[in-house]
């Protein structure tokens, strides 16, 4: 789905029945993770979702946040250096 620009939310809300509370909970799951200090999964998980929130910045401003600032900190944790650091999430949450 990547590969044809298709991994969005509204195109698996379609295909896959994926909801906005499916979402929210893979959220609440990658916080879980994060809290166990299992930053890597966390930010594995808040990647993918950032890929499919991306475009759902106005629908989902709520969640789109916590997912950039989720993954941005797991990034830092992570050791991960400025030029390591998805710009992309930088650039989303300013």
């Amino acid at each position: 789905m990547r590969k044809d620009k298709e991994f969005t939310f509204d195109k698996l809300k379609q295909s896959k029945d994926i909801t906005s509370e499916d979402c929210q909970n893979l959220f609440e799951y990658a916080k879980c993770l994060y809290e166990l200090e299992k930053y890597p999964q966390a930010s594995n998980y808040l990647f993918r979702l950032k890929e499919i929130l991306v475009n759902e910045t106005y629908n989902q401003s709520t969640l789109v946040s916590q997912v950039f600032w989720g993954l941005l900190a797991c990034e830092i944790l992570n050791l991960k250096s400025r030029d390591e650091t998805e710009m992309t999430t930088v650039r989303k949450i300013n």
